[in-house]
């Protein structure tokens, strides 16, 4: 399926994910965690389903049940005690719904930062922060390129010493310590050789000039502006409705929600429209994509 999404410009990707994120990680609200968690798995897998199923059952899922299972063992809030533990600590409904809302948080945060590292590639993080932070934002896409070459790089050398009988998987400790540190040298002679290659490359392409002209690859399009007024202007209603009481939950000393109601609806709608704003956006597009070639 094509990600149109990921060829939104970087503004409105990052508008996206910073709203999902900010709301999703200081609002337990059962209905807004929820919808958070639903839309961060139907667009993970979308974008890529193999390799996110894969992560979801053995990750995420996994890091939700500790989640669950963490705060009824150590919280004892609550004034519907449901059982006690041999040492004479209540378990109460109170901390096993707070529990339950805390690994379902987790898991929405986990699911959405594997779309956001999909999405939000190293060149697009560097082009937002470039504007305001020129040089900090080269040091971080160097280093972002950096650990995945030095990755690569590295498992060629492990293999080629392995091929010639000094691997580090020797049993003799002396020979293992031994080829460790040729290795470790190796590393470290590439990585001074390829850093001293890079800054003659940038200096030569007039890096630091005053007068540089800059390659900007993304256009802000008339698409994006709706996306992202859409995105704040929602957002913006969501929070208000928060911060304002209209849609609120407590846990402790007792669990109480909102009424629902009219106005909670609205804002559930809202927020969940904006949180599945790139599955829409990807639908649609695959959508177009097909009555055009249907019509050839």
């Amino acid at each position: 399926m094509r990600n149109q999404f990921e060829n939104r410009h970087p503004l409105t990707q990052f508008v996206y994910f910073m709203m999902v994120f900010g709301i999703s990680v200081f609002v337990m609200h059962p209905v807004i965690t929820g919808t958070a968690f639903v839309s961060a798995v139907i667009l993970g897998v979308v974008i890529d389903r193999k390799r996110f199923l894969k992560m979801l059952f053995c990750l995420y899922i996994p890091a939700v049940i500790i989640g669950i299972m963490i705060n009824p063992l150590f919280s004892h809030e609550g004034i519907t005690i449901l059982w006690y533990f041999p040492d004479g600590n209540p378990l109460t409904l109170e901390s096993i719904i707070y529990g339950i809302m805390s690994g379902i948080m987790i898991g929405s945060i986990f699911a959405l930062f594997f779309s956001f590292n999909k999405i939000m590639t190293s060149d697009r993080i560097m082009y937002l922060t470039g504007c305001v932070f020129p040089h900090i934002s080269l040091i971080i896409a160097m280093a972002l390129r950096f650990i995945p070459e030095f990755k690569h790089h590295l498992s060629e050398v492990l293999n080629a010493q392995k091929c010639i009988g000094k691997g580090v998987n020797e049993k003799n400790v002396f020979n293992k310590v031994k080829n460790a540190c040729a290795i470790a040298q190796i590393m470290a002679t590439w990585a001074f050789e390829s850093s001293v290659e890079r800054s003659d490359a940038m200096r030569a392409r007039g890096y630091g000039l005053r007068r540089r002209s800059r390659y900007v690859p993304f256009q802000m399009t008339k698409w994006d502006i709706i996306l992202m007024i859409f995105m704040l202007i929602t957002g913006s209603i969501v929070i208000y409705s928060l911060i304002s009481g209209g849609v609120y939950v407590w846990y402790y000393p007792y669990f109480k929600i909102n009424e629902a109601g009219g106005y909670a609806y609205i804002v559930y709608f809202l927020y969940a429209a904006m949180c599945m704003l790139p599955v829409f956006d990807i639908l649609l597009e695959e959508a177009v994509w097909k009555s055009l070639r249907s019509k050839i």
